[in-house]
């Protein structure tokens, strides 16, 4: 993440905090209306109470407003208004401007977050917060209160916030949270949440305190490791979002639980957010790398998102501002001396891009990776990079490690920072991959800065440290009580008996020992690698268990042993199970790094 990417995330979490910031006024007008309505209708209609559910309150999901977004604030506003103008006969013309500005602001809200990016431009950010501001003039909010929020909001003041205490009632709620965070610390989850609930109960919490209590109990009910509480940290994680979308745990909850569902992309996305806002936090650190791991990463370009009518109109638009030709861009076709091909290539790029994630055109991974190769040839070192990504996942093409190496060389010997760190992410053993990442860290990239002191720093500690944070969020179990791991077991040898040749049941056998009677897994392990043929599919898999158990009975010669005889496992297996995915390879590797140096 260089820069320029970072400022662009952080341009959206702004105004993210700038939508949040006008929500609260919409709940004050909400608020004034209500007593409006009860004043004109005072016998049937009963004062505002966010615990008391009530009339439009039955209608939504929650009765409380505070935890009510945009969308169902301007759902309740325009049944007042309509209310209103039912009882009274009309509205005012003071009370109809209102009505038309909060459908306004409404509006904005949706044309912003319909944008499909998770990025801003300075010059984007700038017409949506003008935007904005206006509409909130028009409500009734201070410009100078929104003249702070954006001075608080600048990258001096972004790491006070992520810095924050609970405010309120400091002798009391402070107290509470510490003590609750401690509990935390200890692993007595469930005590925490009945501390975090009890503080969310306050009545005179802020929405910004309210934000950092539920991300605090969003992460315990996670921490918990059960599928039944994962609705609950999930509701909590996205409702701090919504009030306060500058709080960066609130966006790492969320990419815990989308990692868990396997949906690396949009995890990714979350990981970075809570990564630009919170660039000190090693847990974040850890969870982000760890899918940039297993993607790789995309490099983008900032224009990219501006959606045309038609692919042709698209191309046409795109052509005219490079000052070239169709036949130009599709045959890389350069007539004039005045053109030059990094003016096609830029082109060619941005059209790829669209076609990879869908904006404006079809998604369609063939095509892009066509349009990234044209741009690649023209010397485009981004697309070289997004090239190799779409090789290395077989994503319109087909999949060839050989030919990801080849392209992520390209780009980051073309200066590419992104192909800097997909190249050493590839070959994290192989010589040469601190040269590339510390010319990654050179050009600015963030995360090549981190992992480079990360790595220059490696201690017993610090490791330690990533290892029981991977293992905070590992996978989970439904049942996750002794019971049912014995279960289990029962099951694995109960087949074992029926079908003891089974390679599938030897290595379920061997699973469900990690989680029972660890002691007894190497033994299992051994039968199964006896049995299996060295390029079965779990046979690398085996030896990370091995070696995984090796290192944490302090037994660092056999751990080097079978973490090594994995890696060389790995290069017997056929095609379709590369690159091989072993859910804390990445921190074995780096434990292997601690062992062997």
């Amino acid at each position: 993440m260089d820069p320029e990417q970072l400022n662009r995330i952080l341009n959206k979490a702004r105004v993210d905090q700038l939508l949040a910031f006008g929500l609260k006024r919409l709940r004050h007008i909400f608020r004034d209306r209500w007593s409006d309505y009860r004043n004109i209708n005072p016998l049937t209609i009963i004062e505002w109470n966010d615990d008391n559910a009530s009339g439009i309150q039955t209608d939504l999901e929650s009765g409380k407003c505070s935890e009510w977004d945009i969308t169902a604030l301007t759902c309740a506003l325009n049944g007042l208004y309509e209310e209103i103008k039912i009882v009274r006969g009309n509205l005012s013309k003071a009370e109809e401007n209102e009505r038309l500005t909060v459908q306004k602001f409404k509006d904005m809200r949706n044309n912003f977050s319909h944008m499909g990016t998770s990025e801003l431009t300075d010059d984007q950010f700038k017409t949506f917060w003008d935007d904005i501001a206006n509409i909130l003039t028009s409500l009734g909010v201070d410009i100078v209160d929104m003249d702070t929020l954006k001075e608080e909001l600048s990258n001096s003041n972004l790491g006070k916030l992520n810095e924050r205490e609970v405010a309120v009632d400091k002798t009391k709620i402070s107290n509470q949270n510490k003590k609750a965070r401690e509990l935390f610390k200890e692993g007595k989850f469930k005590d925490a949440i009945e501390i975090f609930t009890e503080i969310l109960k306050h009545p005179r919490i802020s929405s910004e305190d309210q934000a950092i209590i539920l991300a605090n109990r969003g992460e315990a009910y996670l921490m918990l490791q059960e599928k039944s509480y994962d609705q609950k940290g999930k509701n909590d994680a996205e409702l701090s979002i919504l009030l306060m979308p500058t709080w960066w745990k609130g966006h790492f909850c969320i990419g815990i639980l989308q990692k868990e569902e396997n949906d690396l992309p949009s995890a990714l996305k979350s990981f970075e957010t809570a990564f630009a806002l919170n660039q000190n936090s090693d847990e974040v650190f850890v969870e982000y790398t760890k899918i940039l791991y297993k993607l790789g990463i995309l490099s983008g370009f900032e224009h990219c998102y501006k959606v045309a009518e038609t692919k042709e109109d698209d191309i046409t638009d795109a052509c005219r501002k490079a000052s070239i030709t169709e036949e130009q861009l599709e045959n890389n076709v350069v007539k004039e001396e005045h053109i030059k091909p990094s003016n096609i290539a830029e082109t060619q790029h941005s059209y790829a891009l669209k076609c990879f994630h869908g904006h404006g055109v079809n998604k369609d991974f063939q095509k892009a990776s066509e349009w990234f190769e044209r741009a690649a040839k023209n010397g485009y070192a981004a697309s070289a990079n997004n090239l190799g990504l779409m090789y290395k996942h077989g994503q319109g093409v087909s999949r060839s490690l050989e030919k990801a190496f080849k392209f992520f060389k390209q780009a980051a010997e073309n200066g590419n920072t992104h192909g800097m760190l997909n190249l050493a992410y590839c070959y994290f053993l192989a010589d040469g991959c601190m040269r590339w990442i510390q010319c990654a860290a050179d050009k600015g990239d963030l995360v090549a800065k981190m992992e480079l002191k990360r790595r220059k720093d490696y201690n017993y500690s610090n490791i330690l440290t990533e290892f029981s944070i991977n293992h905070s969020c590992a996978q989970r179990i439904p049942e996750s009580d002794q019971r049912s791991f014995e279960k289990a077991l029962s099951a694995a040898e109960m087949a074992l008996k029926m079908y003891p040749k089974s390679f599938l049941f030897l290595y379920l056998h061997v699973l469900t020992l990690t989680l029972t009677i660890k002691s007894e897994m190497i033994k299992a392990a051994d039968i199964f690698l006896a049995a299996a043929p060295n390029d079965h599919e779990y046979v690398p898999t085996c030896h990370y268990l091995k070696a995984k158990f090796y290192y944490a009975t302090l037994n660092f010669p056999n751990f080097v042993k079978e973490f090594e005889k994995g890696l060389e496992m790995e290069k017997l297996q056929l095609p379709c199970f590369l690159p091989y995915q072993f859910p804390e390879k990445d921190l074995m590797e780096k434990l292997y790094l601690y062992a062997t140096k």
